[in-house]
């Protein structure tokens, strides 16, 4: 499964590699979600503790162990994923990898490629960036991408105001 996901999402980012944006590292290490840097977020590995320090949310947090280890935390500005946690000698569920970090409305923006940005804002505030169209949903999006990492920012292709903001991991 993680191979077709990585060969289809190979397919998409080649067939679209001139929509896409490319980060450096320098801007890559810059992003933030809210007050907290992508890489600081990335490093909590999971830990409810940290995620709840970082985002003054109520989350519900639930696991699953198929497919894979998985926790979710999940409120009504803000859904995180964190997959493929490992077994540690005490049996105990650690080190997972944030797949998804999703923005619903405006109450947490991110920080990206100069600009802080919010669910509900005007895309203009981006400057100008590529953007591909989305037919499955009559949006565009902005792809931003460093490696197997996607932030992804879809808006309205009439009034051009931002309806969602997410990262996304690909393994």
């Amino acid at each position: 499964m993680k191979l077709s996901l990585s060969i289809l999402l190979g397919l998409l980012l080649t067939t679209c590699n001139a929509q896409v944006n490319d980060l450096t590292i320098s801007q890559y290490q810059q992003i933030k979600f809210g007050n907290y840097l992508l890489t600081d977020i990335i490093n909590t590995r999971g830990d409810a503790a940290l995620i709840n320090s970082y985002f003054s949310q109520s989350f519900t947090i639930s696991t699953y162990e198929e497919p894979s280890h998985t926790i979710l935390f999940d409120s009504s500005d803000i859904n995180l994923v964190f997959k493929d946690g490992n077994v540690d000698i005490n049996n105990t569920i650690n080190n997972y990898q944030l797949t998804n970090l999703r923005l619903t409305n405006n109450a947490v923006s991110i920080f990206i490629n100069g600009s802080n940005v919010r669910v509900g804002d005007n895309i203009s505030i981006l400057g100008n960036v590529n953007s591909m169209n989305d037919p499955s949903n009559r949006q565009k999006k902005i792809v931003f991408r460093l490696g197997s990492e996607v932030i992804r920012i879809s808006y309205n292709r009439n009034t051009n105001i931002i309806t969602l903001i997410e990262y996304e991991y690909f393994n």
